[in-house]
């Protein structure tokens, strides 16, 4: 009897001191929490130029353009007037110069391939309008359709603009960028007999990401 009355009192006090600590451990508690919205920007980057019809404005929402053709065929030395094509970033993000390609629509022989090949095309900004990581200005020709100085890296700002001068010249220095020898290898020879009869229309090409 007196083993069994020990054991049962033990029983009785371990389960009150379980009770006590279950009491003792109880706390409040309360979750918190944040949240934040995030909106994709709209990419947006279209061209005008008074020298295209039908892309005169921004609302005509043109992503590529023609420029009216060269009125009078040219001589052998001759540099076109300028056009002046404006790129508006419309988008509500910055976009970013990626790429700038001139090609042309000649083939590879005959009087259009030497006369386009003989034919030197500027492509100028003074850069005003654009920045780059340092916030520099930048000016920048593309000849013999190359494009060694492309704006690369150069950030248009939303709601802002670049403005660009194009002429195609041989035989002498294009009005917009000066000197050839400034500006690359390209020589500003005259075109030869080969390219006489010939045409081909320019095209630039402007990469762009936001």
């Amino acid at each position: 009897m007196k083993i069994r009355n020990i054991a049962i009192f033990g029983a009785i006090g371990v389960a009150a001191l379980a009770l006590i600590g279950a009491g003792a451990a109880a706390t409040f508690t309360q979750n918190t929490g944040s949240s934040q919205t995030v909106t994709a920007g709209t990419m947006a980057v279209v061209l005008t130029s008074p020298d295209a019809p039908g892309c005169t404005t921004v609302a005509d929402a043109c992503q590529t353009l023609t420029l009216t053709a060269v009125s009078a065929p040219v001589s052998s030395t001759f540099d076109t007037t300028a056009d002046i094509i404006t790129v508006h970033n419309t988008g509500n993000i910055p976009v970013v110069y990626s790429s700038v390609a001139l090609s042309d629509n000649s083939p590879s022989v005959g009087p259009n391939a030497t006369f386009a090949s003989e034919t030197g095309v500027c492509l100028w900004s003074d850069g005003s309008n654009v920045t780059n990581q340092s916030n520099a200005n930048y000016s920048h020709t593309y000849m013999s359709y190359t494009a060694a100085d492309a704006p690369t890296g150069y950030v248009i700002a939303a709601g802002g603009t670049d403005t660009y001068s194009v002429d195609m010249f041989a035989g002498m220095d294009s009005t917009v960028c000066g000197a050839v020898s400034d500006y690359g290898t390209y020589a500003a020879t005259s075109l030869t007999n080969a390219a006489q009869g010939g045409s081909f229309s320019e095209t630039v090409t402007l990469g762009f990401t936001g």
